[in-house]
């Protein structure tokens, strides 16, 4: 794979000496087919069968600054042919999208798929050799409506031969003549903020839907109770609302094991409430996964910006739910690992409440251990979850974990009849 990986890069490299091949790349990125500013190879060397001939951003992004659909395929298959190396044609030939019946599935899913039914792990079907073009920190260079230098051939380039945070690359020089070559160099995360940078590696990239992408509930604030003609009782209504990583980064810089690039932070809930089997208690809590945005960009998570998240935690947490567990890891796609959990609840036995404890266990996969694991009580939730109590607030709302690496907020709605 490794060795592929560089037979690509090589050919990468005198493909980026067009400006107009970078254009296309970069305007793919950005179109957000994937998730983690990248872009599947298969889809730029197959541009008319993959997912980027499907996106209505990547064609509005072509038309607004002029590029020519498939410069970038055409001076690969240039390169390529060059090389005539039969072992390298057939690892190519096997990324061409419809090889694999999974990745028709896959196909099929996302073009169909709703905002509200985003579930990130139905798409780890997606074959192991997808390599990917990363471009960490694109926004720092990347400006789709400025065509007066941002796409000047000056990308650097490098192979993931290893799951690290740094290796070695190639920077872009130019002789007396103009002519353009490359030194090699270190790259790691300060150099790719202060270079634009694309790694060819397998980054663990997923597709997104353009009604995912844009269907995010936007960010509120704190406000008064919304009523509701036909209610029949009080509803609290719990978000995830902005999620802040600072600093660290979770996944590795460079990768060709999928665990690479930005961190997947999930958020999860476990509740028992009311739970009865045959009339016992149920012995185990339901636990929810929370189906917020993919993952935190390195960029954000370098300058510790917050991310609207805002996906629901809980459409309805009653009163008589005392409290709930919420989890937050860093989701990878191999090392198993449990959670046990324990919440205070009311359930409901021979048709009378009671106050019970019901335990319950999260399976997850990560390569780090758990980022937060606790539960919160209803009693207290709300009174302070506007910032009454005089901790500090983002957008008006309390900062949980303000001093972690991974802070959040848990924004919510009254509705009333």
């Amino acid at each position: 794979m490794v060795a592929n990986l560089e037979k690509v890069t090589e050919i990468v490299k005198e493909v980026y000496k067009n400006k107009e091949a970078i254009k296309e790349v970069n305007a793919a990125i950005i179109a957000k087919i994937y998730t983690d500013q990248s872009i599947l190879l298969k889809d730029m060397i197959y541009p008319g069968e993959g997912l980027l001939t499907t996106s209505k951003s990547f064609k509005k992004l072509s038309s607004d600054l002029n590029i020519q659909a498939g410069t970038f395929s055409k001076a690969f298959w240039v390169e390529v042919a060059k090389k005539n190396d039969t072992e390298f044609n057939s690892f190519l030939t096997a990324l061409k999208p419809g090889n694999d019946s999974k990745d028709k599935l896959n196909q099929k899913k996302v073009q169909n798929l709703k905002a509200n039914d985003y579930d990130p792990n139905q798409y780890q079907g997606l074959p192991p050799d997808g390599v990917s073009l990363y471009y960490p920190y694109a926004e720092q260079y990347i400006n789709p409506f400025d065509n007066s230098g941002n796409y000047s051939p000056s990308t650097s380039v490098m192979t993931a031969t290893a799951e690290a945070d740094e290796g070695y690359g190639w920077q872009p020089i130019y002789d007396s003549n103009g002519n353009m070559g490359y030194t090699q160099v270190v790259i790691n995360d300060d150099y790719a903020y202060a270079n634009p940078t694309l790694i060819i590696g397998i980054n663990g990239i997923e597709p997104l839907s353009e009604t995912i992408t844009n269907g995010v509930e936007a960010a509120f604030p704190p406000g008064p109770p919304v009523t509701i003609f036909g209610l029949t009782r009080t509803v609290r209504k719990v978000f995830v609302g902005d999620v802040r990583v600072s600093k660290h980064q979770y996944d590795h810089f460079i990768s060709f094991s999928g665990n690479g690039g930005g961190s997947e932070i999930r958020f999860t809930r476990a509740s028992g409430y009311l739970k009865v089997i045959d009339g016992q208690v149920q012995p185990t809590a339901d636990v929810f996964l929370v189906n917020g945005p993919y993952n935190v960009s390195r960029g954000d998570i370098r300058n510790s910006r917050w991310v609207n998240w805002t996906a629901t935690w809980d459409a309805d947490w009653q009163q008589d739910n005392l409290e709930q567990n919420l989890a937050i890891y860093e989701d990878d796609n191999t090392s198993s690992s449990t959670l046990n959990l324990s919440v205070t609840t009311t359930v409901s036995v021979g048709g009378q409440k009671q106050t019970g404890t019901v335990g319950g266990t999260i399976t997850y996969k990560s390569l780090d251990d758990i980022i937060r694991q606790n539960n919160h009580k209803y009693a207290s939730f709300f009174p302070f979850n506007r910032g009454e109590g005089g901790e500090p607030t983002y957008a008006g709302w309390l900062i949980f974990d303000n001093y972690s690496t991974v802070s959040f907020t848990l924004p919510d709605k009254l509705f009333i009849q």
